[in-house]
């Protein structure tokens, strides 16, 4: 029967053992980088793409009420997937102990809150401002405020949309449904609620 003495106390084996993990958990983490970036960027991709918001935009009401055509539409579901996307940012920060536990790793950032990695897109319209209305601004800055007074969004088969028009208040209206000129509420965001921080 053999018997071993340990010399080293709890805390010394602990420390140890600490010491050990930070060097293994290191090398995996600082080399798994760049595919996580990649990974992280496909899922961002896909989520924004599949978003109400999004998809909305491919053919739904919201393409409707901004009067995007379908193939500008699909073009600008396409430009903010991958301009959030391409903004992806995977940070490793060295793991080493620190007293009695781990310190350092992965962090991963997604989108900046200024949105200036996404450009604008101009509409074929102008606010009651005066300036001209972008896709970026109504999704992300104005929330349901009304963008054009005196005019009501009609529904049907036609406009550049192919969905609707823009028209003078009426006393009646038709299509499928009717509403004001604003984003619809369930899809309008502002700088800090929007489709991009739920």
């Amino acid at each position: 029967m053999s018997f071993y003495h340990i010399l080293e106390n709890n805390q010394e084996i602990a420390n140890k053992i600490l010491t050990a993990l930070a060097e293994v958990i290191g090398s995996h983490f600082s080399t798994a980088v760049d595919g996580i970036r990649e990974d992280v960027s496909a899922v961002v991709k896909e989520t924004i793409s599949s978003s109400p918001e999004m998809q909305s935009l491919l053919g739904g009401t919201l393409q409707f009420d901004i009067g995007l055509p379908p193939g500008q539409a699909v073009q600008v579901v396409d430009i903010f997937a991958q301009a959030i996307a391409a903004n992806v940012v995977v940070k490793y920060k060295n793991v080493k102990k620190s007293g009695r536990k781990l310190k350092g790793g992965i962090t991963i950032e997604i989108q900046p809150l200024a949105y200036q990695n996404i450009p604008n897109i101009p509409l074929q319209w102008d606010l009651t401002s005066g300036q001209q209305a972008d896709v970026k601004t109504l999704l992300l800055e104005t929330g349901d405020s009304i963008l054009v007074f005196g005019y009501d969004i009609q529904y049907g088969p036609f406009g550049r949309s192919g969905g609707a028009r823009m028209s003078r208040h009426a006393d009646e209206s038709w299509g499928m449904s009717a509403g004001v000129s604003r984003v619809p509420p369930s899809f309008s965001g502002t700088r800090s609620n929007n489709l991009l921080s739920k």
